[in-house]
């Protein structure tokens, strides 16, 4: 509910503030969907713990204060690069499918705690001004 007020209530809609819900929930599903498919032999309690500390990691990004890129922002104009590049991507997403999904999804959904540190350490590098002291 906190994840939906804070879209609704938000001015720019070319980002999100925070994880988008399909996001998350791609996240997890495939991830179950990989574990099964996969032939991966994890412990009940293992693939528990994974999902129940995954689930916590995704709440708390989607009610984070990072910014997330929507595709309303992409402003991709339709040339024979675009399209090349565009149909090389599906290609090799059906091929690795569903592990390259995966890869894309965690990377999106690293992309807003990226974007905030680096951010961050450009302003904490930016020289100041000289102080000026107070006179009393």
């Amino acid at each position: 509910m906190v994840r939906l007020a804070m879209f609704n209530v938000q001015k720019d809609k070319s980002i999100f503030l925070g994880l988008n819900t399909p996001s998350a929930a791609s996240l997890v599903v495939l991830l179950i969907v990989i574990g099964r498919y996969s032939g991966a032999d994890w412990p009940v309690q293992t693939m528990q713990a994974v999902i129940n500390t995954m689930l916590f990691v995704l709440a708390a990004s989607m009610i984070s204060p990072f910014r997330y890129l929507s595709s309303k922002s992409l402003k991709l104009r339709l040339n024979a690069t675009t399209v090349i590049l565009g149909a090389v991507f599906v290609v090799v997403s059906v091929w690795t499918s569903p592990w390259s999904v995966y890869a894309y999804l965690v990377a999106y959904a690293l992309s807003g705690p990226i974007a905030a540190t680096w951010l961050l350490l450009k302003r904490l590098r930016r020289p100041r001004g000289p102080r000026r002291r107070q006179q009393p």
